[in-house]
């Protein structure tokens, strides 16, 4: 009996002993990539402790976008180029110049702070690569163009058919994600871009808020029906027909 008992203790202790050691490896293996930012999401510890969310966590609020992706404040830069750009997480014009953090140029390189990514540049940095060259007189993907020409053609013209954004304005859907331009900064989510997150579903098909409604279908149902009876003609304009016909 009292063997059968040491032999029960040495299971115990070796099982223990078992669970401790994989315990200490998993930690290991976290901290090992990067142990700033255990999670992975683009922001450090002590950001994490700024936008309030989980740094054992990528994506805190589960909405199928990396923490460091998020955009709190609208503005069309993402929560972990904030802190790249010294710019303020929750006010969507920093400087109060009239223009979003987004559309600013924090570096002075030509280059936009919502584009830096799209030509592989930083967003503090005016020479990403120290070649000499700032990033907007690069041409990254060497059509002859200079990023900083192709930005601003991008921004006169957003979806490329030779109109002024004046004149494309709220109904424009640049990526065709079934999400306005105007809207996207409401559901977080890039206008030029069709699936923000990368992970393989459109935007549009999105469920953001999780109330069982695809984003795009909820983009449709904000839009107001200027033709309710489906006659081709603006209800605006039969309603002055009537007051025309009362007026008789």
């Amino acid at each position: 009996m009292a063997r059968m008992n040491k032999r029960l203790d040495f299971v115990r202790i070796t099982t223990v002993a078992f669970a401790l050691s994989l315990s200490v490896v998993g930690t290991s293996m976290v901290s090992a990539g990067n142990p700033s930012d255990p999670d992975h999401d683009g922001l450090t510890n002590r950001q994490e402790s700024i936008t309030r969310t989980d740094p054992a966590d990528f994506d805190s609020d589960n909405d199928g976008i990396k923490d460091g992706a998020e955009d709190t404040d609208g503005d069309r830069l993402k929560d972990a180029l904030e802190f790249k750009a010294e710019t303020r997480l929750r006010d969507r014009d920093s400087d109060d110049d009239g223009v979003k953090d987004g559309a600013e140029d924090a570096d002075s390189d030509g280059v936009d702070n919502l584009d830096e990514g799209r030509h592989g540049g930083r967003v503090n940095d005016a020479d990403s690569d120290d070649d000499g060259i700032l990033d907007g007189d690069e041409d990254q993907d060497d059509d002859g163009i200079d990023n900083e020409d192709e930005d601003d053609a991008r921004e006169d013209d957003l979806d490329g058919d030779s109109t002024s954004s004046d004149e494309d304005e709220s109904d424009q859907d640049t990526d065709g994600d079934d999400i306005d331009d105007e809207d996207e900064d409401e559901f977080g989510t890039d206008p030029l871009d069709s699936d923000s997150d990368d992970d393989g579903v459109e935007d549009g098909d999105e469920d953001s808020n999780d109330d069982g409604v695809e984003d795009g279908d909820e983009d449709d149902e904000d839009e107001v029906d200027e033709d309710s009876d489906d006659d081709g003609i603006d209800d605006d304009d039969e309603d002055e027909d009537e007051d025309d016909d009362d007026a008789l």
